[in-house]
């Protein structure tokens, strides 16, 4: 059964190279930027554990810019899946990613399976697997994704911080968007 459109409010995407560094601290734009395994960062810095929270998966028609930024067709399905990342218990970052249905077959068929396995361990492990450029979006506090987020955390910051990209698998696309909480620059 598919779901109408997953409940996570458009944000305002640019390209990278269209913020000004003047807006973001040095950490935080080197973490914003560092192309290499989340995961694996994640669970360096853990002290004893790392684990993914899964929020919610479902099949869903996707928002008019993730069609566009995955270059697939406008009402094509595509399997969504919410987690936090948690360190030591946690939240360092909230994601989710988009599988179109086209994506979805042959080999990566299984990738909708993946219940609290980190996708970026597959992701960084697959030899025919290239990312896009990062899109950055600053996530207010008016903002309902932002409430969403930060319920559990003691002090909350003014902002968040986003950024998102598209893996090519075998040239099939797959969104990632992952929003960083202020533990990610402690």
């Amino acid at each position: 059964m598919y779901k109408q459109e997953i409940k996570i409010p458009e944000l305002n995407w640019q390209s990278y190279k269209d913020v000004p560094v003047t807006k973001i601290s040095q950490a935080m734009w080197e973490r914003l930027l560092d192309s290499s395994s989340l995961t694996c960062y994640l669970e360096q810095r853990a002290q004893s554990r790392f684990n993914v929270e899964v929020i919610n998966t479902g099949w869903f028609y996707v928002k008019p810019s993730e069609v566009q930024y995955l270059g697939i067709m406008p009402r094509e399905k595509s399997w969504v899946r919410e987690v936090f990342l948690r360190c030591d218990g946690h939240i360092a970052v909230y994601a989710w990613s988009v599988f179109p249905e086209s994506t979805l077959t042959g080999k990566y068929k299984g990738l909708q399976r993946l219940g609290g396995k980190s996708l970026g361990k597959i992701l960084f492990n697959q030899p025919e697997v290239s990312r896009s450029e990062f899109e950055i979006a600053q996530i207010a506090e008016d903002h309902p994704l932002y409430q969403k987020i930060t319920r559990e955390l003691p002090d909350k910051p003014k902002f968040l911080w986003a950024r998102r990209s598209v893996f090519k698998l075998n040239n099939k696309p797959l969104l990632v968007n992952e929003v960083f909480l202020p533990i990610m620059f402690n």
